[in-house]
């Protein structure tokens, strides 16, 4: 390619830039954009090309030479008109766009903080429970020696009324004991029920702010549609009036959806927010909880010592026969 064709060339890409920054593709313009460089007739050639492909593009007749002029004045005045309802349009969206995502970062730091804490009160969930594992194993060894109790106090039935009836009662608060005991690990299966209830919620909350960021994406994704609306919008001179009123109702449907959208939102987060409370109140619930079951364990183990000291008294006999011996743990401190 000669240099001639070279220049002419880049001269018509030139002029196609020009055109779709909504600028004036004129010989000065063009030349500028080419660095200063490049000679008055291969630049006028490569702006002819531009206008010849606008024709062909817009479905136009050949433009005769005499109307070239006018043609780029035209396109001149409606590119300068769509530019600046573009531009009101485009920082309007923006400042929506920017406010969205300091409502989103707004959101995201209030969910980490959140999450932080339910990861704390997760922590305390898990020591409680083993706690009350550990409660449980002792009550567990605690319910083999009543049993060995039991079978002890049927063999001493023999030893008279006043023994049977101590027997009686032992046995009666052995078989509380056992019942206390089913309670207890009743309670202890639904506090893991609600440890899995709250890492739920935190999960939800994760979801959540995904949910939050793939809005955000999408109100970018139709603000870059709505300018490359626009930009072909800027294309065409004889259907421009009509273009620009699309446009306008576009730009205006889009900004009620993103008020839609960001009400949305903000409806969810307070959903959010209502459960968090809702999991904090559960969590101070289960923690009064936590003390009751901790009082009625101790209750448990000062009755057992009580049915303990009672026992040796009971198994003496005549013949000097020996007791069973009783296993009991020490107590969890």
């Amino acid at each position: 390619m000669s240099a001639h064709g070279a220049t002419r060339q880049r001269a018509f890409e030139t002029a196609c830039t020009l055109a779709a920054a909504g600028k004036r593709p004129t010989i000065a313009a063009v030349r500028e954009g080419l660095g200063g460089k490049g000679s008055q007739q291969a630049i006028g050639a490569g702006i002819d090309d531009w206008l010849d492909e606008a024709a062909r593009r817009f479905q136009i007749p050949g433009i005769p030479e005499a109307l070239r002029t006018q043609v780029v004045e035209v396109w001149d005045q409606a590119c300068r008109l769509a530019s600046e309802q573009w531009h009101d349009a485009k920082t309007a969206l923006e400042a929506q766009v920017v406010a969205v995502a300091g409502e989103r970062d707004a959101a995201r730091t209030e969910i980490e903080r959140m999450a932080t804490e339910l990861n704390s009160q997760g922590a305390t969930l898990r020591e409680t429970q083993d706690a009350l594992d550990l409660a449980g194993n002792t009550l567990d060894a605690r319910t083999e020696a009543l049993a060995e109790t039991t079978e002890a106090l049927t063999q001493a039935r023999v030893e008279g009324e006043d023994q049977s009836r101590r027997r009686d009662h032992a046995e009666r608060v052995a078989a509380a004991s056992v019942e206390s005991l089913k309670a207890t690990q009743e309670r202890i299966a639904r506090l893991q029920v609600e440890q899995e209830v709250v890492t739920a919620r935190a999960e939800l909350l994760e979801r959540a702010e995904a949910t939050a960021r793939d809005a955000t994406a999408h109100a970018r994704a139709d603000l870059e549609a709505a300018q490359a609306l626009a930009e072909q919008l800027r294309g065409s001179v004889s259907e421009r009036d009509g273009q620009l009123a699309t446009l306008t109702a576009t730009i205006q449907a889009e900004q009620q959806s993103r008020d839609a959208d960001t009400q949305h939102w903000l409806s969810r987060l307070a959903e959010h927010q209502a459960a968090v409370a809702e999991a904090r109140a559960r969590e101070t619930a289960l923690t009064e909880e936590k003390k009751a079951l901790t009082l009625e364990a101790q209750r448990f183990r000062q009755d057992l010592r009580k049915v303990q000291s009672e026992i040796p008294g009971r198994f003496a006999s005549p013949d000097s026969r020996p007791t069973p011996a009783t296993h009991e743990e020490p107590a969890p401190s």
